[in-house]
């Protein structure tokens, strides 16, 4: 029997960027994520309530981009 109460962890830095054309810029980020007991199963990021991804083309000015990520044993951890 092995009991997983332990959260994973994440990180998410800053990034800036500067828009090189008028709808924005893609921006390329990625969370740090670990777990120490049963590992990691999904990382997921929103912005806006919209689901996002690196990559994905911002809009001018600040984002603010969310990132959640769950363990096996459905504990979970953000980062914003």
């Amino acid at each position: 029997f092995n009991f997983d109460d332990t959260d994973p962890t994440i990180q998410i830095d800053d990034v800036i960027v500067e828009a090189t054309g008028p709808t924005g810029q893609p921006v390329t980020f990625t969370p740090a994520t670990a777990d120490d007991t049963s590992g990691v199963d999904t990382t997921t990021c929103t912005a806006n309530t919209q689901s996002v991804q690196s990559g994905d083309t911002f809009p001018f000015g600040a984002t603010t981009v969310n990132c959640t990520v769950m363990d096996i044993a459905g504990n979970t951890a953000s980062d914003t």
